[in-house]
């Protein structure tokens, strides 16, 4: 089949285009071509925003399935349907379970799960809207929507409290304090980049999928310190968690925005209903398997965010600061 993967390069989008290579389908990806690709894929050399040239390497091609990783904003959704409407006989488009309004009534949190209708969030109102638009023109072509959860994987670069998985491998190996949100407790679904893209690779012209959204996940939920605990007991060390409340950190630095208006409440997503449609999925990474992407990629990289780093080291002394008076 001929498969186009909008995106191709990041962390769910490489494995995806790495599993419809092992199917043996036949691959085009677009992007901005700063990352380097696999060979055995055709790729367009475009800037998604800009739109005019998009259409002009699309306008004469046509492809079996479209999948959409870049999906951001309500004109990109608009954009997609009028390009793919005639052009791909299936549209998969990702959105996140950043869609869903918090806090949540129901835990797990079901696919159906009230969606954000102010722009409180506004990463999770604009995959709101998104979804809405596609879910008016379901009718007119088919269309599969799925929300994955927190997924890491190899070359993933948000992993922690600060999205920085270079200096959260760092500061384990060096016995350095981590900054976690709460108290590290908050259960949640932590999956991993080749799980989740077999699984939207197994909805490609899958007939169960039209006309459906999910939440996708490794169907296994964990704290957030596990993450941080997973880690160092990869790397033989312990992990040094100091634990401070999302409003606080938020109030620090907007960085924090993702933890104070999404990572605060509960990350627990049902997974039944794309079992039911695709019940050949079978989710084989769990943490322990999972952090080796992780530690692998720093390995690599060796890369370090001195930036973060100082930021993680001024919070590790406000808040043994802040213990200290309380002590006292």
């Amino acid at each position: 089949m001929k498969v186009l993967v909008v995106g191709g390069t990041g962390n769910i989008s490489n494995e995806v285009t790495k599993r419809l290579l092992e199917l043996k389908h036949e691959v085009t990806i677009i992007n901005r071509g700063l990352r380097s690709t696999n060979p055995n894929v055709k790729t367009l050399i475009c800037d998604i925003n800009d739109k005019e040239k998009y259409f002009n390497l699309i306008k004469d091609l046509t492809f079996d399935c479209v999948i959409d990783m870049l999906c951001y904003k309500l004109e990109d959704a608009k954009f997609d349907y009028e390009i793919y409407k005639t052009r791909a006989k299936h549209l998969i488009v990702i959105s996140s379970v950043a869609s869903f309004k918090r806090p949540f009534k129901e835990c797990p949190v079901t696919v159906k799960a009230p969606l954000w209708e102010t722009n409180d969030f506004p990463y999770g109102y604009d995959k709101a809207n998104i979804e809405r638009f596609f879910n008016s023109k379901m009718d007119e072509m088919n269309i599969t929507l799925i929300r994955p959860a927190l997924t890491f994987g190899y070359g993933c670069k948000n992993v922690g409290a600060l999205r920085q998985n270079y200096n959260l491998v760092h500061r384990i190996l060096n016995d350095m304090p981590l900054i976690s949100f709460g108290d590290g407790l908050m259960p949640m679904n932590l999956s991993f980049s080749p799980d989740i893209a077999n699984g939207i690779v197994l909805c490609v012209l899958n007939s169960n999928t039209y006309s459906k959204t999910y939440n996708l996940t490794n169907g296994i939920y964990y704290c957030f310190d596990d993450l941080y605990n997973e880690i160092a007991s990869y790397l033989n060390k312990k992990a040094i968690i100091y634990h401070i409340p999302s409003e606080l950190l938020v109030h620090y630095n907007q960085i924090f925005d993702h933890i104070y208006l999404e990572k605060r409440h509960v990350g627990y997503f049902t997974l039944d209903e794309f079992i039911t449609d695709v019940p050949e999925y079978k989710p084989v990474y769990d943490l322990k398997k999972g952090v080796k992407l992780i530690v692998d990629y720093f390995n690599e990289t060796k890369n370090i965010d001195f930036d973060k780093m100082q930021m993680e080291d001024d919070l590790v002394n406000k808040y043994l600061k802040f213990k200290e008076l309380l002590a006292n």
